[in-house]
């Protein structure tokens, strides 16, 4: 019978890089460090891009050490999930200079500063692209991240509401921003500030029901917005159907909100409950706001299969008009990556800074 050690490079490097992060850490701690084995194992580690971490260094220091000299300037993406004070310290005492995507799950019951966290993960992380953050950050230093594409604060535990309309504005000024995500927590400024320093460059929202009624006022300031997408993921409330003006954005709004913005071609809206009331506005008005559009407008309504074909078909009819499209069909809004509250989507100013110099 063939032994391990007598395994070709190639075979060895097959089988560890099966196990998992635990599993190879085991190996490697069983394993001398001068065998082939071990030298497998730190190998494996620099061709892996990607790793989520938790608990598998707990009282292995020693090999943490190691793991962060193998995976420093290789590694691209990462989930950082609470970790110790002792063992995050040990990532700060590294540079990578390649990571681009960072998920950090910081500890909310945790007594010492969160915002050194984030300074920490800027200094040995100065690259990212995209970064989410959870626990209790008070975003002091995300702004550094020059470089950053999509900023995910939707699970954070310290909310917008702490920050100041300068901060705010200072995260949406980022060059590079395409993505933003933020719980929803009320906020007495976040549309207003929005509107202020980025309105002619959102082109996308993403909202849930339970924040439209405060949204849709703002949503028309914003002349270059072009997809929309209302959720409701509580459409059932102890199993019975909830009363039809809790589950349905009011609808007056959402038609001024098409009226208002022209470049508006796409709505997604989940657990419609398809009733006469879903069109309850006046229909002159309707058609009206539909002939003043010189694009057609898209409208996915999701199928929850608590109605037949024939609510489809009468809704359908109703407002039937060649400047509109309605869809039925289900489509899957819980593949969007914030869990609650906003997702704005934006034109980066470095973009529109290109453009410029090169009409000039």
């Amino acid at each position: 019978m063939t032994c391990i050690v007598d395994l070709t490079n190639e075979c060895l490097l097959q089988i560890v890089g099966y196990l998992d992060l635990k599993d190879q850490l085991n190996l490697k701690q069983a394993t001398d460090s001068a065998t082939r084995l071990s030298s497998m194992v730190a190998y494996a580690w620099r061709l892996q891009k990607k790793f989520h971490v938790y608990k598998e260094f707990e009282k292995r220091h020693d090999l943490l050490e190691d793991f962060l000299k193998c995976i420093c300037s290789s590694v691209t993406g990462l989930i950082l999930n609470q970790l110790p004070k002792e063992q995050f310290d040990l990532w700060g005492n590294n540079v990578f200079p390649n990571m681009r995507e960072l998920e950090y799950r910081g500890d909310i019951l945790k007594r010492w500063d969160d915002d050194q966290d984030c300074e920490l993960l800027v200094n040995a992380f100065p690259r990212l692209e995209s970064v989410s953050l959870s626990g209790n950050n008070f975003g002091k230093h995300i702004s550094r991240w020059e470089n950053l594409r999509r900023l995910d604060l939707s699970r954070n535990e310290i909310t917008l509401d702490y920050l100041s309309q300068e901060k705010i504005a200072q995260l949406l000024m980022l060059p590079k921003l395409r993505k933003f995500c933020i719980n929803n927590l009320d906020n007495p400024y976040f549309w207003s500030v929005i509107h202020r320093v980025r309105g002619e460059d959102v082109l996308a929202v993403t909202l849930y029901d339970d924040d439209w009624r405060s949204s849709s006022e703002t949503l028309k300031m914003f002349p270059n917005l072009r997809s929309l997408t209302i959720i409701d993921d509580n459409y059932f409330d102890h199993s019975e159907l909830r009363k039809f003006n809790n589950v349905w954005p009011e609808i007056e709004g959402m038609w001024k909100v098409i009226a208002a913005c022209h470049q508006l071609a796409d709505i997604k809206l989940s657990e419609l409950a398809l009733k006469e009331e879903l069109l309850a506005f006046n229909m002159d008005t309707i058609k009206r706001i539909l002939d003043a559009r010189k694009t057609p407008l898209v409208v996915h309504m999701g199928q929850t299969g608590f109605f037949g074909k024939t609510d489809y078909i009468s809704l359908s009819e109703k407002i039937e008009h060649p400047k509109l499209k309605l869809h039925f069909h289900p489509w899957n809004y819980k593949s969007i990556e914030s869990a609650e509250g906003y997702i704005v989507e934006l034109v980066p100013l470095a973009s529109k800074k290109i453009i410029r110099l090169n009409n000039k």
